[in-house]
């Protein structure tokens, strides 16, 4: 008989009057610590005002349980009704002041038997994960697939799965819920681990810590954008001096060689110098032009919306990605990734798959088709937009990289105002 209401799924208590011993079975214990209740309190004897009688309820802190006896020879057992259970007169415990601070902080309370199945989820747990509290918890191996993020589901089934064979006493895990409204969303989880008479429990709680990690992300992103802007002011130092100088030189020479008296030049050759210096000229204004854009602070990472189009640019020249910074820091509704190779562009692409792959083809590691052929066969990234951003405007490559499975192909030299207005094109779309 022991064996039969210890096992059971509905809560039971055994009183041992011998001994003066009430004894609860796990589904007891789970009940009451879900509403606030200790075992002690669970388990206090008498359990009911003096008579031998079996009692058809039992006040049980401040909830008054109906409950059916099954009388023993050495006792008798008392099987819980606590679905039907009413508040007894009292004083708000302190029970029912922690319960309510947890509501107000959006905190539920889970408790699960490790060996034998028994699953409480609070009302609290049901609104996190959005599911029904008339379908009850999920069993044990279920709640990963029904409440996790598809990406972190092996993650926390293993984590979970490890934790339970070494019965450790705590641990915490941050995990990515499933959508809802396709908004992304974060879940804290905080667990224990304990053996009660001879049974080995867990319990813990979930805390739906999004607004937080949000808050977390625009932290890092704009402290992320304040170093692109010291590296973006060092590179354009750099760039300033290396594009100058030499035009420096050119155009100095030309006008010494006009001026030069002593060896002063033909009328032929002044004709060649004066196409020189107009061309020095035009292209130095060229690179005023690109300096002053690259020279635009970028923007703050309050003004980047949640919501934007998720670039990542997979490029080993640095002069044309930091064209490609320049470029989209202009579009404050674009939030850009960079890669330098193919091997850490399936990296970060895997780790955060984006709304548009600008992917160089002539990679120092793996050309730009096998790393879009790889992209395509995993399932988090199949979907992605990935377009070709190449010198080569062959019109047969061209076709070749589209009929591959690219969605579409950009050549370089890159020309400013198709580009954004590809890039404004797609933004909606991912808003």
């Amino acid at each position: 008989m022991d064996r039969v209401w210890l096992d059971a799924p509905w809560p039971a208590l055994r009183l041992h009057r011998a001994d003066a011993v009430v004894q609860a079975n796990a589904a007891a214990l789970a009940w009451a610590q879900g509403v606030g209740l200790s075992p002690q309190a669970l388990c206090a004897w008498p359990p009911c005002e003096g008579a031998q009688a079996l009692p058809d309820s039992l006040v049980l802190g401040p909830f008054r349980v109906p409950c059916t006896a099954v009388a023993m020879d050495d006792g008798g057992l008392l099987w819980l009704q606590p679905a039907a259970a009413s508040e007894a007169p009292s004083e708000p415990s302190a029970a029912d002041q922690a319960r309510l601070v947890a509501e107000a902080l959006g905190v539920g309370f889970w408790s699960r038997d490790l060996d034998h199945g028994p699953v409480h989820w609070d009302a609290q747990m049901f609104r996190i994960h959005g599911l029904d509290p008339a379908q009850g918890p999920p069993l044990r191996g279920d709640w990963v697939t029904l409440c996790v993020h598809p990406q972190d589901r092996e993650r926390v089934a293993a984590s979970v799965r490890a934790a339970d064979l070494r019965t450790e006493p705590h641990d915490e895990l941050l995990f990515r819920a499933n959508d809802r409204d396709g908004q992304e969303r974060w879940v804290r989880s905080w667990a224990c681990r304990t053996v009660r008479l001879g049974r080995r429990m867990a319990y813990g709680m979930h805390v739906d810590v999004t607004e937080r990690q949000r808050a977390e992300a625009l932290r890092l992103e704009k402290l992320q954008l304040e170093q692109l802007s010291r590296e973006k002011s060092a590179f354009m130092a750099r760039m300033s001096h290396d594009l100058r100088t030499p035009m420096n030189a050119v155009l100095g020479f030309t006008q010494l060689m006009e001026i030069d008296r002593a060896e002063p030049p033909s009328p032929r050759q002044r004709e060649r110098l004066a196409h020189i210096a107009r061309a020095g000229q035009q292209m130095l204004a060229h690179v005023d032009a690109l300096l002053a854009i690259a020279s635009r602070e970028v923007a703050p990472a309050a003004t980047v919306p949640a919501a934007g189009l998720r670039v990542l640019c997979v490029e080993d020249n640095p002069v044309n990605l930091q064209l490609v910074r320049e470029l989209l820091a202009m579009r404050p509704a674009v939030r850009l990734r960079t890669a330098v190779d193919g091997g850490s562009g399936l990296a970060a692409a895997r780790a955060e798959p984006p709304d548009l792959l600008l992917l160089d083809l002539q990679l120092p590691d793996i050309d730009g088709i096998e790393v879009m052929h790889r992209l395509r066969a995993d399932p988090a990234t199949r979907h992605c937009r990935i377009v070709a951003l190449s010198a080569d405007a062959m019109p047969e490559h061209i076709e070749a990289a589209l009929a591959a499975g690219f969605d579409d192909y950009w050549t370089k030299p890159i020309q400013f105002d198709a580009f954004l207005a590809r890039i404004d094109g797609l933004v909606p779309a991912a808003a």
